[in-house]
């Protein structure tokens, strides 16, 4: 792993956004500049400082285990807006639809920005995934402090995680409870 980590280190700068964490078990994305990144790139920040025009982006996590008890878990985040256009072609061609990709798949709209390799539990995921969760909803409010009471907003976050992964995250379950 160290080896990898001086490697990665090494081409930092070529890498979605910067990474700012480099550790024997983690590698975690500086979040807001690789989600403006990410949405620049598919053609989805002009929309969001328009505004008027909810682009939404889900927040995933998701583990494998690699060995007993040790898993490699993955935090980050996918596109689902049907307007998203072709980061490799300029000429503003729908990534999805009658000249796109005709299947939406989960490898051309996820993009992982804080990878863990440690035993999957809830003290791991509120250590480390707690904060990215955090940074993402910061995120949806600072691109939503222009939108009124009585407008859609500008971009909205949501969580489609498994609620057992929910739960040990944020300490608590669904929506209705604080």
């Amino acid at each position: 792993m160290i080896h990898c980590t001086h490697k990665l280190e090494a081409h930092e700068q070529t890498l979605v956004g910067k990474l700012t964490i480099i550790t024997d078990n983690a590698i975690i994305f500086d979040i807001p500049c690789a989600i403006d990144f990410l949405l620049d790139k598919f053609g989805l920040l002009k929309l969001v400082h328009q505004g008027g025009q909810e682009v939404q982006l889900a927040v995933t996590i998701d583990g494998k285990q690699l060995a007993w008890k040790v898993y490699q878990i993955s935090w980050g985040v996918k596109f689902t807006d049907l307007r998203m256009e072709d980061p490799v072609d300029d000429s503003s061609t729908p990534l999805f639809g009658a000249e796109g990709i005709d299947k939406l798949q989960s490898h051309n709209v996820c993009h992982p920005l804080h990878v863990v390799t440690a035993k999957d539990n809830g003290e791991t995921l509120e250590e480390h995934f707690k904060p990215s969760f955090d940074i993402v909803n910061q995120l949806e409010d600072c691109y939503n402090t222009a939108t009124t009471e009585n407008s859609k907003p500008n971009f909205l976050v949501v969580h489609p995680a498994d609620m057992a992964a929910l739960h040990k995250t944020v300490g608590h379950w669904g929506n209705g409870q604080c």
